[in-house]
């Protein structure tokens, strides 16, 4: 069987990327494929790695990432751009499986042709682990099935005819590797997202707000702002207003072709400004992802993850296995399947507010060797069962049920 895995990363990451390895665009499309991969962002290829251990050939494109689809189009002889390269790759592959990681870059029209235009094509896959919208559901069903990081979404996506299967993020013992030996010169160090829309950050705003104001704590904030600078937010919501004329006059269809649109298309609410205290901006370092992200937090003793309010009761993200995955002590709120994944108090903390969040910081900073048997405790559990091969396992089992 093969395994086409189509990815978006984020274009902060794709900007730090290029402007960081400004000579990667001079290299060939294997040595682009291999340079970004090995960055580690996100998925990565772990789970084509994964796959492949089960006879499945997989193949990783990331349609964003515009010089190494360019290079791809310039190398194969053809004069296609934007979604035509992309329609041409998989054209390429001619593979049995199709598995959408962002699914909403694409609307249902165009899944529907690739699995009309490509005959090889015999199981379409998505994925959603985050806010979405009406219209986000209704593209989801044209999938034969959607995999999901959270039970909260299961429960959603099955109330909407939509069949789900419950994928939990991993951790890639190669990372290890990668990142070396890093002394832990720093106490607390928190790596993510501050994204100002509805069921995403406004209470790990909170939390980060909060903790920033405490001067016993030593504490570094790295992480993506989005809607920070006025411009880009006035620019969004140019662009929404644009979208509000586009589907009334019915004319949505000559943008089919525009993943930009389809970013905005997604938007359910108007664009907000993201606002933080002073406080919080002493201690904002910039933008950190992949194996820079992975090595600096190597640096800390601690970490902690405030979830997006969208996943409810249940843990859902990365972070979690990102940072135990590294040997990191980790505090965590404490949700409904916090138990399912590890043991509380032994592999991780947990907190009910965020009043308790602080103390436990604290007592765990002066108990610096709690901090390294819990790290070293959570480090052997997600090598054990959270890792990408096990989660390749599981996925094949599924797939199994469709070819």
């Amino acid at each position: 069987m093969k395994l086409v895995k189509v990815a978006n990363y984020y274009n902060s990451f794709l900007k730090y990327y290029y402007q960081k390895h400004p000579e990667i665009n001079k290299k060939s499309f294997s040595e682009q494929y291999e340079h970004l991969m090995y960055q580690s962002i996100g998925w990565s290829d772990f789970y084509s790695k994964a796959l492949k251990k089960h006879d499945i050939d997989s193949y990783e494109i990331v349609y964003n990432a515009l010089s190494l689809q360019q290079t791809w189009a310039k190398e194969n002889n053809t004069n296609a751009k934007d979604l035509d390269i992309l329609t041409q790759q998989i054209k390429f592959h001619q593979p049995d499986i199709i598995w959408f990681q962002d699914s909403f870059s694409f609307d249902a029209e165009y899944i529907k042709f690739l699995k009309k235009e490509i005959r090889s094509v015999k199981l379409l896959i998505g994925n959603s682990c985050a806010p979405y919208t009406k219209s986000n559901l209704k593209n989801l069903k044209v999938f034969d099935f959607v995999t999901t990081c959270s039970p909260v979404f299961v429960n959603d996506f099955e109330k909407n005819g939509i069949k789900p299967l419950l994928l939990y993020h991993a951790f890639a013992p190669e990372i290890l590797s990668r990142i070396g030996e890093q002394s832990k010169e720093m106490d607390i160090v928190f790596a993510g997202s501050l994204i100002p829309r509805k069921g995403f950050h406004f209470e790990r705003k909170k939390f980060l707000e909060k903790i920033a104001t405490n001067e016993n704590i030593d504490f570094s904030f790295y992480g993506n702002l989005f809607n920070h600078r006025y411009a880009d937010v006035i620019k969004q919501q140019v662009l929404y207003g644009l979208k509000e004329i586009i589907q009334k006059t019915g004319t949505s269809k000559f943008f089919s072709k525009s993943v930009k649109y389809k970013k905005v298309e997604n938007l359910d609410e108007f664009p907000q400004y993201l606002r933080i205290s002073k406080s919080l901006q002493k201690k904002y370092n910039g933008q950190l992802y992949g194996i820079d992200m992975y090595r600096k937090l190597a640096k800390a003793k601690l970490t902690f993850d405030v979830q997006g309010e969208i996943g409810g009761d249940y843990v859902a993200t990365m972070r979690v296995f990102e940072a135990t995955g590294i040997g990191l002590c980790l505090l965590l709120e404490n949700k409904k399947n916090v138990q399912d994944l590890f043991e509380i108090d032994k592999e991780i903390v947990t907190f009910n507010s965020f009043d308790e969040a602080i103390e436990k910081i604290n007592w765990l900073l002066n108990n610096k060797h709690k901090l390294s048997e819990i790290g070293e405790a959570a480090q052997a559990r997600v090598l054990k069962d959270h890792t990408y091969d096990n989660r390749a396992e599981k996925l094949y089992d599924y797939i199994r049920n469709f070819i």
